[in-house]
């Protein structure tokens, strides 16, 4: 990936690319289609079934959804005008030498001819009414989990039907890329008779990083070995959910710890702004929690505390961890972010619990006066939770 991403001037198709989250949310919700289709094959259903168990016991909220719009675009690439591009793509050789084309792909490339300017803008605003309709399947999950391959064929059985076969193969594919999708195959499971099953997470553009790592996690979930070669699977990949791991490509990280957690009063000022939630960690014990007087909506003020020296000899802070939780949001968004924070809170650099340094809330010593110390409580949220409690 790190080859491949970047703008290239030479190429025309070329796009800079988006904000990229490092990982997916902690709170994933994975979308399953809600009638999927197997082809009649049980062991696949079976396979895909025990995968959608896999990914809850990784923690993930399972959803269903409607895939019939997204069929409808599949359609679309070999059946609309879009083939006409593959036609395009080799009209020199196609003209003057069709008897060299596999017969299959030059049947399949002359339907190209049947379509006009005229239908290819029709089938262009089809494609665009789409989007439209399964752009809100994405409010409610992060990611969607489809097998890779609905069924296995053998060759006897793909020569015998090839164009059905292969657009059997394609039912889970053929919409991403022309709905701008980002997707990564990933081993699932060796199915009953021997045969490899694998399913695809698939996800808006630019979440390559983060589908990438979240591959790296179910791997070491699966540990499968390492394809046909029969070579156990050797983890050696990152820790997924780690605060050490940096934020993608024109992202920032922030550190929040009270009105902006999830679930809290300001937590839409970061989803609202595409921030996503990448885990949950504590700063170092070099700080201290205070409950703000006369706020609205109720903030804590989050203040480090100085180590002191006493006959020369430095003693230790009498701070204590702080529960916090890690946002990766898009650079280009977060002055305008910083703009809504009021007095006396502002943006620092806050020392998490690993050492790591990053962006993060901190209080002004005015805004301390009168504040009561609630480090106790380890959390804004502990300390809301005794409050309801009592």
């Amino acid at each position: 990936y790190e080859a491949a991403a970047g703008f290239d001037a030479a190429d025309i198709y070329s796009r800079e690319p988006g904000a990229q989250a490092a990982v997916l949310p902690a709170a994933l919700r994975v979308g399953i289609p809600e009638q999927p289709e197997f082809c009649g094959d049980a062991e696949t259903e079976r396979a895909f079934n025990a995968a959608v168990a896999r990914a809850a016991a990784l923690g993930a909220t399972i959803t269903r959804f409607d895939l019939t719009p997204f069929l409808e675009v599949a359609r679309l690439l070999y059946d609309g005008p879009w083939v006409a591009e593959r036609h395009a793509a080799i009209d020199a050789l196609f003209d003057a030498r069709p008897e060299v084309i596999d017969p299959v792909v030059r049947g399949v490339i002359a339907k190209a001819k049947q379509f006009d300017a005229t239908a290819t803008f029709k089938a262009m605003y089809r494609l665009e009414a789409l989007r439209r309709v399964t752009e809100p399947v994405w409010r409610g999950i992060d990611v969607m989990l489809v097998p890779t391959s609905p069924t296995i064929y053998t060759i006897e059985q793909m020569l015998a039907d090839p164009v059905q076969k292969n657009s059997d193969f394609g039912i889970y594919t053929n919409f991403v890329n022309l709905l701008d999708y980002a997707a990564i195959a990933l081993p699932a499971a060796m199915r009953g008779d021997g045969l490899p099953s694998g399913v695809t997470l698939i996800a808006p553009a630019w979440s390559d990083r983060a589908l990438c790592e979240f591959g790296a996690r179910w791997q070491a979930h699966t540990r499968l070995p390492m394809g046909a070669t029969g070579v156990p699977f050797h983890d050696e990949g990152p820790k997924i959910g780690s605060s050490s791991h940096s934020p993608g490509t024109g992202l920032i990280r922030l550190a929040v710890a009270g009105a902006h957690l999830s679930g809290m009063p300001l937590n839409h000022q970061l989803t609202l702004r595409g921030a996503r939630l990448v885990t949950t960690t504590h700063t170092s014990s070099a700080y201290r929690l205070y409950a703000l007087p006369g706020t609205v909506p109720p903030k804590p003020g989050l203040a480090r505390v100085a180590s002191t020296t006493t006959g020369g000899t430095s003693q230790a802070r009498t701070g204590t961890p702080i529960a916090m939780e890690l946002w990766d949001m898009p650079l280009n968004r977060f002055g305008e972010f910083v703009a809504e924070i009021p007095a006396p809170l502002g943006i620092g650099t806050v020392e998490l619990d690993n050492g790591e340094w990053v962006k993060g809330f901190i209080c002004e010593p005015c805004g301390l006066e009168g504040a009561q110390d609630i480090s106790a409580f380890g959390g804004w949220k502990n300390f809301l939770a005794s409050k309801t409690a009592a």
